[in-house]
């Protein structure tokens, strides 16, 4: 107990000898402690909990070569020719996690892990939304107005499950942004996620966004096939759009034994 009392008086001295100081070591334990904690809870979701989808084990993730449990991050333009390009997939997705920060018309603000998609989403995992819709190719188009799906779990606790959320607008991170549809309950894809936007290629594009890519494979497509037709996919974009000093080095993984890349 002394030894508590005596590092309490020394962080009072310090506090007043160098108040800013003190705040900002402080801050930054906080951010680490919250950057930690998400992190974690992250990882738990991938790594211990099964998806709660229809034959989720058909999801299949881009790696990293070389990386047993790695997804691999993406340019827009190189997500965008493997969506267009890859055969060995019945559906494709790309897509980006964000923080996120929901506005109401009353009450507090509160932060969700949220992710933006393309307008495969549903179909990648083979729900369908109880309340609204999901997303279109219209919807990622430059001009389209902002557009969101709930998790269940959100719809609830936020938004008091109510029944006509679908078309009200709410402030996103500052945009205004319309919600068009409510997700199953159970629904947290990728991760712990409890808000989805749609994907806008536009800006993905031009603030260099890195995303991932997620699919599942077609039928009698083995995975072995669907690595040889990605490295040749990743071989030819190494001779159109050359890396500094590397090259693509991709594979497919299963999703259920794969980890996110936090570096």
């Amino acid at each position: 107990m002394s030894t508590l009392l005596a590092d309490l008086r020394l962080a009072a001295r310090t506090l007043r000898r160098h108040p800013g100081r003190t705040v900002l070591n402080v801050a930054v334990l906080a951010l680490g402690i919250g950057f930690t904690a998400a992190t974690f809870s992250i990882v738990d979701g991938v790594l211990w909990k099964p998806l709660d989808l229809p034959q989720s084990e058909d999801i299949v993730v881009v790696a990293e070569e070389g990386h047993q449990s790695s997804l691999a991050w993406l340019s827009a333009e190189d997500c965008d020719f493997l969506l267009e390009n890859l055969r060995s997939y019945d559906t494709l997705s790309a897509q980006v996690t964000f923080y996120s920060l929901v506005t109401p018309e009353a009450g507090a603000s509160q932060s969700y892990v949220g992710a933006y998609v393309t307008a495969s989403f549903l179909e990648l995992l083979r729900v369908e939304p109880i309340l609204g819709r999901g997303f279109a190719r219209e919807d990622e188009e430059p001009g389209a107005l902002p557009t969101a799906m709930l998790s269940y779990r959100a719809w609830q606790n936020h938004f008091g499950g109510d029944p006509v959320v679908v078309g009200r607008t709410f402030l996103i991170n500052r945009t205004q942004t319309t919600v068009i549809g409510v997700l199953p309950d159970g629904v947290h894809f990728p991760y712990r996620h409890d808000l989805w936007l749609a994907m806008p290629w536009h800006l993905a594009a031009e603030y260099g966004w890195t995303l991932n890519v997620v699919g599942r494979l077609a039928d009698n497509v083995t995975l072995q096939q669907a690595t040889t037709e990605l490295e040749h996919l990743a071989a030819q974009l190494d001779e159109a759009r050359p890396l500094d000093g590397s090259r693509r080095r991709w594979k497919p993984a299963s999703y259920v034994s794969s980890t996110i890349d936090t570096s």
